[in-house]
This record gives C-alpha cells, sequence and structure tokens, in this order.
C-alpha cells in the first residue's frame, strides 16, 4: 500500500539587503529535508552572482543589458544553518522562503525592461495538491501579488530602489494562467515554478 503524501505547507521567508552579499537565516520551523528557496536581484554592471555551495541554480536572467543578474536558487535542507548570496560590490536583495513535503517540479521565466510584469503560464500541476510560487525581481518600483496569490515575503534595496518577492497558492487547475502583478517598476524578471511534493 502507497504511503499517503502529506501536504506541501508553506514554513515561512526571512529577508534582507547587502552591498557585498546577503546573509539569510532559515525561517523558525524550518528542519531537514524541507524545500528551500531564494530569490535574488542584485544590481552590479558585468558581474553575475555564485551560486552558493550545496545550492541549485535554477535560473539567472538579465533583464536591462549587464546590470542585474536576477537569480532563483534551490536547495533540500540537510541542516538549518544560513546562506549566503549575491554579487561582491553589488546592492543585493534576497528573499528565502521554505516549504514542507515540498520538491521542485517545473519553471518558466521571463524578463522585460518595463513597467509590465506577468508571471508565465504553467502546466503539469496536480490540482489540490502542488503549489504555484511566483518569484518578482523588479528595479524602482514595488509590486503586489497576483489576486489570489499570498506573499511570503520583500526584499527590498533602498539604495537602488530593487525588490524582490515571492508568492503562492495551492493549485486550483493543472496549467497555471499568466498571472499579473500589479505595479509600475521601470524593468522586471517574473518566474513562475510548480512545487511537488
Amino acid at each position: 500500500m502507497d504511503a499517503v503524501k502529506q501536504a506541501i505547507s508553506y514554513i515561512g521567508y526571512t529577508a534582507g539587503s547587502s552591498v557585498d552579499g546577503v546573509t539569510l537565516a532559515m525561517p523558525s520551523g524550518s528542519g531537514i529535508g524541507d524545500l528551500a528557496i531564494v530569490f535574488l536581484t542584485p544590481y552590479i554592471s558585468n558581474t553575475t552572482p555564485s551560486t552558493p555551495s550545496g545550492w541549485t541554480e535554477l535560473y539567472r536572467v538579465d533583464a536591462d543589458g549587464s546590470i542585474t543578474y536576477d537569480s532563483c536558487y534551490y536547495k533540500t535542507l540537510t541542516d538549518t544553518s544560513s546562506v549566503t548570496v549575491g554579487a561582491t560590490g553589488g546592492y543585493n536583495c534576497a528573499v528565502l522562503q521554505v516549504f514542507r513535503n515540498a520538491s521542485m517540479g517545473g519553471y518558466a521565466v521571463t524578463a522585460a525592461n518595463s513597467n509590465i510584469q506577468t508571471s508565465p503560464s504553467i502546466s503539469g500541476f496536480v490540482v489540490g495538491c502542488d503549489v504555484e510560487l511566483l518569484g518578482s525581481h523588479t528595479m524602482h518600483g514595488s509590486l503586489t501579488a497576483p489576486t489570489g496569490f499570498s506573499l511570503t515575503g520583500t526584499g527590498y534595496d533602498s539604495e537602488k530602489g530593487s525588490y524582490v518577492k515571492g508568492a503562492y497558492k495551492l493549485s486550483n487547475n493543472a496549467t497555471m494562467p499568466s498571472a499579473t502583478w500589479s505595479g509600475t517598476p521601470t524593468n522586471s524578471v517574473s518566474s513562475s515554478i510548480r512545487l511537488i511534493n
């Protein structure tokens, strides 16, 4: 008899900003086997941030011509130690969110040097089981999460006015339609991620 799968649950988040890399603690309640996901927005010319040791880079996208390499990293936790992300000498902001009973599924990402941000559509969801996670990387303007999504957390750098956010919801459709964030940033990177259990 197959074991009953436990529902994916959101544990919490931490966020921060720093010139030479952001150190993020695991949120309270995190444990071994949980899935940690970091969204990073670094502002520095022609320098790509390094993937932290033991983590996997999901994407790295430049929205504005070699200024910000917006990135996402993830890791199934083997301990609950902190992680440092970002580019040395850059204006980095990041948000880390942790989910339980979750693994990484598919994803899609899009970039636009404009004030419109739409998380792309992806498919393959198990309705009522998988979780839709959105990532929002913006410059010079904050965004409000699409209707029906709960914000995980926000990272903000006051020097360059950059933001990074996550938002999630339990899947109610096998194909997640594109989701538009509301606001007017000058450029943006937006991602859609499927979390499975």
